[in-house]
């Protein structure tokens, strides 16, 4: 299932659109007896001016949440999270090393590109031992100042 930005076209951001693709477990039912659930979704922490945009030629602190997209609890225990970011569209990629906090948060930094007025892009992932999940692909993200 894909997911649209539409503050990201808005700013002049949208390279080729956020994508989200969700991982669940479900089961065939009757249609009178169907039950919601909750899914997979990730919360971002990044500071960030008002129009979005990080400083360029720095370290940068990023934090995520797994956290239940339907404001319920979480559908199993989170064993994976996993972030790249990217300052050319997403035509690669860098790796950031992110640690499991207390809180519910796995947080990380990395360096920003040296030149400001590009952008960040970025890529996370989020499993549960139940076999949910979440993918997240952003394009343009972020601007850089």
């Amino acid at each position: 299932m894909a997911n649209t930005c539409p503050w990201c076209s808005a700013q002049g951001r949208e390279a080729d659109g956020p994508h989200t693709e969700w991982t669940f477990t479900s089961d065939t039912v009757d249609s009178d007896s169907f039950e919601p659930f909750s899914v997979l979704n990730l919360d971002y922490q990044l500071e960030s001016d008002l129009h979005g945009d990080i400083k360029a030629n720095g370290t940068q602190k990023i934090a995520l949440k797994p956290v239940s997209m339907g404001g319920g609890t979480v559908p199993g225990k989170v064993t994976t999270v996993k972030l790249d970011v990217s300052y050319g569209d997403g035509a690669t990629w860098q790796k950031v090393t992110l640690a499991k906090g207390a809180d519910g948060y796995w947080t990380g930094s990395f360096r920003t590109a040296k030149k400001p007025g590009g952008f960040l892009s970025v890529r996370a992932s989020a499993e549960t031992n139940t076999g949910f999940g979440v993918e997240n692909e952003i394009i343009r993200a972020y601007g850089l100042r």
